[in-house]
């Protein structure tokens, strides 16, 4: 995941509507297309 600090830099400067539409569009796409191997490789984190 190398480019997560990144993201979150972006994510922190964006204003709070957008960071809502930014959610949203995560757990739209988490619904559809989440990687069954790596959601047990990050259980317990």
């Amino acid at each position: 995941m190398p480019d997560v600090d990144q993201l979150l830099t972006s994510f922190y400067q964006l204003v709070d509507e957008a960071r809502q539409e930014v959610i949203a569009t995560i757990k739209l796409k988490m619904q559809f297309h989440k990687d069954p191997e790596r959601a047990e490789q990050i259980k317990g984190w």
